[in-house]
């Protein structure tokens, strides 16, 4: 199965229908068309819809996508199968760069989203595998391109989408020639610097009518007025606070009203206080821990093998999981990053297995777990990613 597939084209025909007239999406190609084809795309990751947005930007290639090992059951994965989509498993050693490899010396171009995950705060996160090397030894040009919009549209944290301005434009095209004459580490660092969003600074997408604030409980877990833990709530375009009352109301550009500025600056303020309890932590102190509902799944499989109860504990030093099947843990210097759903899971690989955890309360703690580990890694001495 490759791109030539006849199941390609019916598929993307079938995305244009389903998306037809539900943004307003306006594509600058920029130097696109002086690239050499095979190439590498690389894309900040703002919105489940943005494999839709790269598409139309790529409409005259028939390019294969990177895209999480998880969600490639059903009529996904079939479909995937038929188009030569390649798997990754998030945060996790796998044969994905094989098999990138082997896509571009077949001559198809390739499409990853670096960060891994969608943006939660309207900014993007940093690339934690690195894969400058990789790029070099592929000998292909690097394409990076940049959307905004896509998280006013439909950020993380929100059920429901709101018909918007979508911007996808090319913002620089690395020859392969200067790829090849480039360090891995200088690559890597034009990379960062060229993924980096901001949709707040960058920004001019609005939407209408109500409900923009609701599930946003759902990332900014904490007060930052108050740092009441796990108070906030929100209604139709107010979220506020049921311990000090405080609220913030969301304009059409889904920045606050006030002097609370914007959701960055609001979850910030979270990441600071955060930041500051686990510095001041002794190395055993609990973090974090809760009970659990787990659902394991075997690598390559869609149906969960075992489900069970748990309890997940989180230290400075390390992350651990007990249940009457199984006990382990893994040292935080080797853990890259916990992937999360708002308000339902966090998940993680152990052993060629995915634990999927639901914690019985507080199911907003998902995003605390996240962001705890993030703040970890952020904190481990010379940390810089890594680079396959």
């Amino acid at each position: 199965m490759t791109p030539q597939s006849p199941w390609y084209g019916i598929t993307l025909e079938a995305a244009r229908l389903w998306r037809r007239g539900r943004q307003r999406l306006h594509i600058d190609r920029g130097e696109l068309d002086k690239v050499q084809a095979p190439f590498v795309l690389l894309v900040n990751h703002t919105s489940f819809y943005d494999f839709f947005y790269v598409t139309e930007l790529l409409k005259d290639y028939r390019p294969v996508y990177v895209i999480n090992d998880h969600i490639l059951t059903g009529i996904i994965g079939w479909l995937a199968k038929r188009t030569a989509m390649i798997p990754k498993k998030l945060f996790y050693s796998d044969t994905a760069a094989v098999k990138i490899v082997r896509a571009l010396r077949d001559g198809t171009s390739v499409v990853i989203f670096p960060e891994g995950r969608l943006s939660v705060d309207g900014t993007n996160y940093p690339v934690l595998e690195k894969a400058g090397a990789l790029y070099k030894m592929a000998k292909v040009d690097v394409v990076i391109a940049r959307i905004t919009g896509s998280y006013i549209a439909a950020p993380k944290w929100r059920s429901a989408f709101k018909k918007t301005d979508v911007y996808i434009s090319v913002k620089r095209v690395i020859p392969r020639e200067e790829v090849s004459a480039l360090s891995k580490k200088e690559l890597n660092d034009i990379i960062d610097r060229e993924l980096t969003y901001n949709e707040w600074e960058e920004g001019t997408s609005r939407i209408k009518g109500g409900g923009r604030a609701v599930g946003l409980e759902r990332v900014l877990y904490r007060c930052a007025d108050c740092w009441a833990l796990y108070t906030t709530r929100s209604r139709d375009n107010c979220f506020y606070c049921s311990a000090c009352g405080r609220g913030h109301e969301l304009d059409d550009s889904l920045r606050f009203t006030d002097d609370a500025r914007d959701i960055a600056s609001y979850y910030g303020r979270i990441k600071e206080y955060e930041r500051q309890a686990i510095e001041a932590a002794e190395e055993d102190t609990v973090l974090l821990r809760t009970i659990v509902r787990t659902k394991v799944f075997a690598s390559g499989s869609g149906m969960a093998k075992r489900r069970e109860r748990g309890v997940c504990t989180l230290t400075k030093k390390a992350f651990t999981y007990n249940s009457n099947n199984i006990d382990f843990s893994i040292d935080t210097e080797r853990l890259l990053a916990l992937a999360f759903s708002c308000g339902s899971e966090f998940e993680l690989y152990y052993e060629d297995e995915l634990y999927y955890f639901y914690p019985e309360k507080n199911k907003n703690q998902v995003a605390r777990w996240a962001l705890m580990v993030d703040l970890l890694k952020q904190m481990q001495p010379g940390v810089d990613g890594n680079d396959k």
